[in-house]
């Protein structure tokens, strides 16, 4: 009997019924069918790429406490930059010199939030995109994404135009911070090159344009060409990692 190769068992039941002179006589037979080369079912999911994997209850939930730790920051760094924009004066209840390095604040604030939460989601929450769970690899992501939260409320405490330099300064701390986690998502695969290469145009961008302005500590024109220039970086941002901020 061959029985090295068997991977699958059937059973078959076969009823042959006939008539005899006392009425219908049946008589009923089970077959085994041995199969060979058709693997057994197992016990365990499918590993196939076609198999989503799942993620546990308990992973979801610390994801979701760092993401929320985060978040919690943007979201007051938002509102204070808001709050600077606005005034208690009547007659001039807002504060248009501000405007500029409101609008630059924005112009970095939202490509921010949208891709650490698509990264999030993508690398953590997505079952059909996430990687392999490393609880270190959350922290470092978690805190990483917090101090970039911090230099955002920094940065929405120097909309006024005598601190554009501290504006600015903060900026590159944050590109700085960005690169580093950058750098590490990289080597584990994740596909943030285009925002590796954002980060040095951007940074190599700010430094040239504080050089220049450096005689004005106290004028309106460096806010009006950070505008500009985030305003080209944020476009090209965009454009080259199109596929993590609208996958």
């Amino acid at each position: 009997m061959r029985d090295a190769g068997r991977t699958g068992i059937s059973f078959f039941k076969s009823v042959v019924c006939a008539r005899g002179p006392r009425g219908p006589r049946c008589h009923i037979s089970f077959i085994q069918v041995v199969n060979y080369g058709s693997p057994l079912p197992s016990s365990q999911p499918s590993l196939s790429n076609d198999v989503p994997m799942t993620i546990p209850g308990n992973v979801t939930n610390t994801v979701t406490f760092f993401q929320g730790a985060f978040t919690i920051i943007l979201s007051l760094s938002l509102g204070e930059a808001l709050k600077s924009f606005a005034s208690d004066n009547q007659d001039h209840p807002l504060y248009w010199n501000r405007a500029p390095a409101l609008a630059a604040f924005l112009l970095v604030f939202f490509p921010f939030f949208q891709s650490m939460n698509q990264y999030f989601y993508s690398t953590y929450l997505n079952p059909e995109t996430a990687l392999k769970f490393y609880p270190a690899y959350l922290v470092f992501d978690g805190a990483m994404f917090t101090l970039e939260s911090g230099c955002f409320f920094t940065m929405s405490r120097s909309l006024a135009p005598h601190r554009w330099q501290r504006f600015y300064t903060t900026l590159l701390i944050l590109m700085f911070i960005d690169v580093g986690w950058a750098a590490v998502s990289y080597s584990r695969g994740v596909h943030v090159g285009g925002w590796l290469v954002m980060d040095f145009i951007v940074v190599a961008a700010i430094l040239a344009m504080m050089w220049f302005e450096r005689a004005r500590p106290a004028s309106v024109r460096p806010g009006y060409i950070g505008l500009a220039l985030l305003t080209i970086t944020t476009a090209l941002g965009y454009w080259l990692e199109k596929d993590m901020y609208f996958p």
